[in-house]
C-alpha cells in the first residue's frame, strides 16, 4: 500500500493516524501479524506507509489503549492474544462510571428512532448501502447535573429492536443490549 490518504483539512494528521490505526488493526484481526509477535518498528511503519513517526506513535498508542498491542521497553511492541484483547476492550458505559463514583446516573432521551446515516457513520459501523440504524440521543446526568449529550448509532434490525421505554427501564444501554438481546459491545467511538 502506498501512503495514507491526506485530506486537505486541518484534521489531516488525526485522519492519517486513524487510517494507520485501521490498517494495523486489520492486520491483527486478520492474523497477518500473529499473537505474541513483535510488529514492525516505528521507523519501518513510517517508511512503509509514507507517514511521520509521530503519526505512527499516535496510531500505536491508540492500539495499546484499545488492547491490541503491548510495548516492552527495549524489546518492542507485541500483538496481544485475542483473549487478552477481548477482556481489555470490555466497555464500561456512562452508567457504570457514575455508579463507580457513587453517583446517580440518569438520562433524558431527546431522540429515539431509525434513520439513514451518512458515509462516515456507515464506514465506522462497517455498513454498506443505505442501511437504517437506530439513533439514540440522550442527555446524561449524575443526579441532576447534566454531564453531556450522547448520540448512539446501533445497526440493529428494526423488527427486533428494543423500545424507548425499555431503555428507560434498564437505565443502561449496555445492560439492555446484554440482557435483552444477548449482545456484548467490544468497541465504541
Amino acid at each position: 500500500m502506498s501512503g495514507l490518504s491526506s485530506p486537505s483539512s486541518n484534521d489531516s494528521q488525526s485522519l492519517k493516524y486513524l487510517d494507520l490505526f485501521t490498517i494495523i488493526k486489520e492486520k491483527i484481526d486478520n492474523y497477518e501479524w500473529p499473537e505474541n509477535e513483535t510488529i514492525p518498528t516505528e521507523r519501518e511503519l513510517a517508511e512503509r506507509y509514507q507517514t511521520s513517526r509521530t503519526t505512527v506513535r499516535k496510531a500505536i498508542e491508540h492500539l495499546r489503549q484499545k488492547g491490541y498491542l503491548h510495548s516492552e521497553h527495549g524489546r518492542g511492541t507485541f500483538v496481544l492474544p485475542e483473549l487478552s484483547r477481548r477482556s481489555q476492550r470490555q466497555l464500561h458505559g456512562f452508567t457504570d462510571d457514575i455508579l463507580a463514583r457513587k453517583g446517580t446516573p440518569k438520562q433524558q432521551i431527546l431522540e429515539f428512532g431509525f434513520v439513514s446515516v451518512n458515509e462516515p457513520i456507515r464506514n465506522a459501523l462497517q455498513l454498506s448501502g443505505h442501511t437504517r440504524v437506530l439513533r439514540i440521543k440522550r442527555v446524561r446526568f449524575d443526579n441532576t447535573t447534566p454531564m453531556g449529550i450522547q448520540t448512539t448509532y446501533l445497526p440493529i434490525d428494526e423488527n427486533n429492536a428494543f423500545t424507548e421505554e425499555e431503555l428507560l427501564e434498564f437505565g443502561s444501554l449496555y445492560k439492555l443490549l446484554a440482557q435483552k438481546m444477548g449482545l456484548e459491545l467490544l468497541e465504541a467511538y
